[in-house]
């Protein structure tokens, strides 16, 4: 008997699903927040479920639940015995002490109370809950996030005017952070220059936070500042701390829970302004909350394209769509140059987010008129001097004098060449006619930017790289293997041509990324070296099968020996940054594991760390008659490389 009980497999622990109270009073609960029998019972407050999604109440909340629920008791006990208690007049002689026996006497009645009454009781409780102190406001662990945008899931219990206010740094503290924020030349991160700063800070000074009542554009004007210091904090987590930090030094943790509680503060405050009303600074907010979305670790292409809708819906309500000067609008021509820039960065986002998610674009049949910015700094554009949002606009500079908006509009003249390809790739019916146009309009918009914005060293520069050979790869890839009767000829040729150039041209950027492993922790990076590395392990594979005769002399072919090369070198990146987080070993085990079965990795020294072989058989597919299932393998790498990610 005693070896079968202990042969026993021990059972898990279960979380109830039913709330505290229910499960005490062993009530059906229909798991409602609060329940049906809590709600009943005037017991919100104490309708509590246990699970990691759940915040514990602090104990001085604890507490306070505990003692409502003794005061409704002693109540229920009271009108149940003798009937409604007295009301007793807040107009006393002399001052009460709690530990003393009273006389309560007024106009109506006097009477001295007995030491148990349950007057007594009552006053001895109320004199306990105003002996708790008040707790601080809480916000969920950053391992609790969930996953999405905070200003669609919004996870965070709702915060008053004062609670809110009680998280802003010390204003030494912010002036520094807000200083270097609009430092150009020092911030690492690219960000639009959509705020003008002169009048940003004039709105600072008219918000007196503390005294202010709390109104929807106050609400909002705090959505801004939280979601500049979430986009301070994402800087110094990628970047690391600027050398002109003072001591000490917040560890790399705290400042993941500063972005994180920053983020979910910015969600708070526009709910509580009300995105729908049009207020001032709330398009400005909303992209700088999606440029933190763009940049978490976690693989999130289908909400930021989510919410890159809502950014382009608020945009549009507000007439961001519409040049002023085709319009009576109003606005000072400092005004209207800062809405150019305002709506170039909302159309250049949802150009890029459905890019990265392969979705229609929101902006997709829309009617604009609104023109581009001009290059010039807001130094350029402050007429008077005063920073009163007045004076006369100059002419536009050229591209080739750099400016803060220079990379803002070269990004959008090649965003808006890419959203083409997202059209195509999106239309019922596609002709290969019109494919040439878009790739040639797509080289045309690459190659006509500046050569300072396409060559260097610097990630903003690589940026543009990228984008450009994503979207090749993404206009390319149905062709590449559709149909074999195409093979190496015509159309087929010329796309898998692209493909597999585009494809080396970003296997060289990840070789330029040694020395770098923290921009692995994007999910754009990995998905962007993924989808390179698969292409080229295709065409190998494509070669290997039916030996299409590619020796890479004619223009724009490359041989095998080439794609084997590349291949290798993308092998060893992956397995130096093989630490860097979970996603990035997996991604790296997939692209080795492939490249193994085409003789590219010859089971090279891997050093210390985790192991880069794959735990089960090497991911294939069915390639016969050409028919590569890019749909499992997007499902593959979904479910495998990106199910789960921290809060960048």
């Amino acid at each position: 008997m005693r070896s079968t009980m202990q042969s026993r497999p021990q059972r898990r622990a279960r979380v109830p699903l039913s709330c505290d109270p229910c499960r005490s009073r062993k009530l059906k609960c229909n798991r409602e927040k609060p329940c049906q029998n809590c709600a009943a019972r005037s017991g919100q407050a104490v309708c509590w479920y246990q699970g990691a999604n759940n915040i514990a109440p602090s104990p001085g909340d604890a507490m306070r639940q505990r003692i409502g629920r003794l005061e409704r008791l002693v109540k229920e006990l009271v009108a149940e015995r003798q009937g409604p208690l007295p009301e007793h007049s807040e107009k006393q002689h002399g001052k009460q002490n709690p530990d003393l026996d009273t006389t309560a006497i007024d106009d109506a009645q006097s009477s001295y109370p007995r030491m148990d009454d349950w007057q007594t009781v009552l006053e001895e409780i109320t004199a306990l809950k105003t002996s708790i102190p008040p707790s601080p406001p809480t916000f969920p662990d950053a391992s609790h996030s969930v996953d999405g945008p905070s200003l669609l899931f919004l996870n965070a219990p709702p915060l008053d005017h004062a609670s809110i206010l009680s998280f802003l740094p010390p204003k030494a503290e912010l002036d520094r952070l807000l200083s270097y924020f609009f430092n150009r030349p020092t911030f690492r991160l690219s960000i639009p220059p959509i705020l003008h700063p002169p009048t940003f800070y004039s709105n600072l000074q008219s918000h007196p936070f503390p005294t202010c009542t709390p109104t929807p554009e106050s609400f909002i004007f705090l959505a801004l500042l939280f979601s500049i210091l979430a986009t301070i904090m994402l800087e110094h987590h990628q970047h690391g701390l600027p050398p002109s930090n003072p001591h000490p030094h917040p560890s790399p943790s705290e400042i993941e829970s500063l972005f994180h509680r920053y983020r979910l503060l910015t969600a708070q405050c526009l709910h509580l302004g009300d995105i729908s009303k049009g207020l001032r600074y709330t398009v400005e907010t909303l992209r700088l909350n999606a440029t933190a979305e763009l940049n978490r670790k976690d693989d999130n292409r289908r909400v930021l394209w989510i919410t890159s809708g809502v950014l382009v819906r608020v945009a549009v309500g507000m007439g961001y769509h519409i040049d002023p000067d085709d319009c009576a609008s109003g606005v000072t021509p400092l005004e209207a140059e800062y809405r150019r820039r305002v709506w170039l960065s909302v159309v250049s986002m949802d150009d890029v987010a459905s890019l990265w998610a392969g979705l229609p674009r929101t902006t997709a049949g829309l009617e604009v008129s609104m023109r581009e910015p001009r290059n010039l700094g807001w130094q350029d554009l402050e007429g008077d001097g005063g920073g009163n949002m007045g004076g006369k606009v100059l002419e536009g500079k050229g591209l080739e004098e750099e400016t803060e908006v220079t990379y803002l509009i070269c990004k959008g003249r090649l965003a808006q060449a890419l959203a083409r390809v997202i059209d195509f790739v999106n239309a019922p019916r596609r002709v290969y006619g019109e494919l040439v146009e878009v790739d040639r309009g797509i080289r045309d918009a690459y190659e006509g930017l500046p050569e300072s914005m396409r060559s260097g060293n610097d990630i903003v520069r690589m940026s543009f790289s990228a984008m450009y050979h994503k979207g090749v790869i993404v206009l390319h890839r149905p062709f590449m293997t559709k149909g074999r009767e195409m093979g190496c000829r015509g159309e087929g040729r010329f796309s898998r041509n692209r493909c597999v150039s585009s494809s080396l041209a970003l296997l060289e950027l990840q070789r330029g990324l040694k020395g770098m492993p923290r921009l692995y922790e994007m999910a754009q990076m990995r998905q962007l070296m993924l989808l390179a590395g698969m292409v080229v392990i295709m065409e190998l594979e494509l070669r290997r099968k039916f030996g299409d005769g590619i020796d890479g002399t004619r223009e724009g072919e490359s041989n095998s020996e080439d794609l084997i090369g590349a291949l290798s070198v993308s092998c060893e990146c992956w397995q130096e940054v093989k630490a860097v987080s979970d996603e990035v070993l997996t991604a790296g085990r997939v692209i080795i594991g492939m490249a193994k079965e085409l003789g590219a990795w010859n089971n090279k020294d891997e050093g210390s760390g985790p192991s880069l072989e794959l735990d089960g058989p090497t991911p294939s597919f069915d390639m016969d008659g050409m028919k590569f299932d890019w749909d499992t393998w997007d499902t593959f790498i979904d479910e495998t490389v990106f199910e789960s990610g921290p809060t960048y």
